[in-house]
């Protein structure tokens, strides 16, 4: 069984950095334009290769892991089937448990019939603060698959371009052995992903733009300081191509659920946003030209619940409309 392992960068001596997967989980973080994308694409890239690594893929936003869909053993890009999906994950967990203690094993033995599992999660924020209904169950499913996954060769990578608390609760981040940020806004967003040893990876010093993409702080399990590397480049235009040559290498899993069932589902077809959708965006958009505002009060204007508001501040915030400081409940306009 080889060691779970995919290039990943280049440190500052020119030496080879790989990302060790080997029954550890990984959190990524950064900015937009930082290289947190370049990064899924490369470790997608490093997995697809394998004929012993079920790649499953939950991308709500629906840009990153589609176009590896010849190569996913699973995709959900719906909150519903998210949370189907991982309650199937967490099932496989638990039926893996059960077959390594009647066996008397205390880890699981890859092979192309019992294959390591990685899920990868990209954004993690549409998975646990959507705002929808599930975001608490959906996050208690993660996290259990982070505690539990190890010996049963399940791992995850998740990847967000808010660090913030309503995103990645302690508890949560803990349970990533592998953490690696790319350009911060903030010191507080920086020790959102390191914790204690947010010192050593001055991620919010890091440029932001061309000259700071794809430069990155690593920090690996039992390390007490971040290495700054230069992440891989891998070109969006290569994905296709690569997804299709290794479609052969996806195994099978074990699941129940029709979701798999060795058949990736095809994404629901994307819809344009209807004009009353346009017209609440233009709504909040006009609110905070007048000025930064609290959350609340922009809800209670616009005549809107709390959470359908700020699940549309998140979405306006994807598309570079606005901004607000990690955890701060006020917003504004992107200069």
């Amino acid at each position: 069984m080889s060691l779970l392992s995919v290039p990943f960068g280049v440190g500052l001596s020119g030496e080879s950095v790989p990302l060790v997967l080997e029954q550890m989980s990984a959190l990524i973080a950064g900015l937009p334009g930082s290289g947190k994308s370049s990064d899924l694409r490369v470790i997608m890239a490093g997995l697809a290769h394998r004929d012993d690594v079920a790649i499953v893929g939950i991308d709500l936003k629906r840009v990153e892991l589609t176009a590896w869909r010849p190569r996913l053993t699973a995709l959900a890009v719906e909150l519903d089937d998210t949370s189907r999906l991982l309650r199937q994950l967490v099932a496989l967990v638990d039926a893996r448990y059960a077959l390594l203690e009647a066996e008397g094993r205390t880890r699981w033995d890859r092979t192309p019939d019992a294959p390591a599992v990685v899920v990868i999660v990209d954004e993690l924020a549409e998975a646990v603060d959507s705002g929808e209904p599930g975001d608490k169950d959906r996050e208690r499913l993660l996290r259990r698959l982070l505690s539990k996954g190890r010996a049963a060769d399940v791992t995850l990578v998740l990847a967000t371009q808010r660090p913030s608390a309503d995103v990645i609760a302690t508890s949560l981040r803990d349970l990533a052995q592998v953490r690696i940020s790319h350009a911060q806004a903030t010191a507080e967003s920086t020790k959102m992903v390191f914790g204690a040893s947010f010192e050593s990876a001055r991620a919010h010093e890091l440029p932001i733009g061309r000259d700071g993409a794809g430069l990155a702080y690593v920090m690996g399990e039992g390390e007490r300081r971040a290495t700054l590397v230069r992440a891989l480049w891998l070109p969006p235009e290569d994905v296709r191509g690569i997804a299709t040559a290794t479609a052969g290498n996806r195994p099978p899993l074990e699941l129940d659920d029709d979701i798999t069932d060795g058949i990736v589902p095809p994404a629901r077809t994307w819809q344009p946003p209807t004009p009353a959708q346009t017209d609440a965006d233009g709504l909040l958009l006009g609110l905070l030209a007048a000025g930064p505002q609290h959350v609340d009060a922009l809800a209670a204007t616009a005549g809107a619940t709390v959470d359908a508001t700020r699940k549309r501040l998140v979405r306006l915030e994807h598309a570079g409309r606005v901004t607000h400081a990690t955890g701060s409940p006020v917003w504004s306009l992107v200069p």
